[in-house]
């Protein structure tokens, strides 16, 4: 559009739209409104912008109040949605766990696991995921503040490679090997999770998966979840196939760890058994 078309604010004059017919721009138009305002709803206006502003969001005005104005609750109270105690509770939780230490949080998670496996309730599958503290910052070779655990079998490898004297030096995904994925023809990059440098000579790429990913999918086909799980193992094999090539290449040897080499290495505990679930309790109505 030509500059002739567009006006200019009666008061700062700044340049407006060409369908602004106050002749005001937004800032000025602001001002003219808040001019206008008595002093009750200037105080009003300043209690709404106070709680929007505010990150504790009002739950209401109690029972039986007969004040208008909505204010800011500094607690959470019985008569809060249930929202916000939901958002309390994982605060608090949060700030008790930062608190303490790995084996800590390693026993509260496996009681945890206990119950569910008592209750019957473990059909939801939870991935951990954190950040390491390194032990041993002069054995890691990288940035020791930026190691992370994306599930509880890494955790357990990492703290594994962290205390033993037999590794002399170890990394967390500082490895990138580029890979050609089969289905869309396209390079893509390869993180392996461990490359460890023992102490008779040996460097390991180590790559943590369940041993049901390492195998090829079965089940019946032209169902969403085989075409998904086939997608997933032509995926691993290409990135595996360039791994195994990558190490050939420098000495390397290439090796998938899964649950059973953990626990066969004495890295990760043996699994706990499935308690059965406890029976429910039915009253019997008695005839009277």
């Amino acid at each position: 559009m030509p500059d002739s078309i567009y006006k200019t604010c009666s008061t700062c004059e700044k340049q407006v739209g060409p369908r602004n017919e106050s002749g005001l721009c937004r800032s000025c138009a602001k001002k003219k409104v808040w001019a206008e305002l008595t002093p009750e709803k200037r105080e009003s206006w300043r209690r709404n912008i106070a709680i929007v502003n505010s990150k504790n969001r009002s739950g209401g005005r109690p029972k039986g109040s007969k004040n208008s104005v909505p204010y800011v609750r500094t607690k959470v109270s019985v008569s809060d949605p249930w929202w916000l105690h939901t958002k309390e509770s994982r605060r608090k939780q949060r700030e008790t766990m930062r608190n303490k230490s790995d084996e800590e949080i390693a026993a509260i998670m496996e009681r945890s696991l206990r119950t569910k496996i008592a209750n019957g309730t473990t059909g939801m599958v939870k991935t951990y995921k954190g950040v390491y503290k390194v032990k041993n910052p002069a054995k890691y070779r990288g940035d020791h503040t930026k190691v992370i655990y994306r599930s509880m079998w890494e955790r357990h490898v990492m703290k594994h490679l962290d205390e033993s004297e037999q590794v002399v030096e170890w990394s967390s995904e500082e490895v990138v090997i580029p890979y050609l994925y089969e289905v869309d023809h396209a390079y893509h990059r390869y993180f392996p999770d461990f490359l460890v440098k023992y102490t008779n000579g040996k460097t390991i790429l180590i790559e943590v998966k369940p041993a049901k990913e390492t195998k090829a999918p079965t089940g019946t086909k032209r169902t969403k979840q085989y075409i998904r799980e086939g997608f997933f193992w032509i995926k691993n094999n290409n990135k595996w196939e360039a791994a195994q090539k990558y190490s050939q290449e420098r000495g390397w040897i290439f090796e998938i760890w899964t649950e059973k080499t953990l626990t066969a290495k004495g890295i990760m505990p043996k699994p706990l058994k499935k308690m059965k679930p406890m029976a429910k309790y039915s009253k019997k109505k008695t005839k009277r």
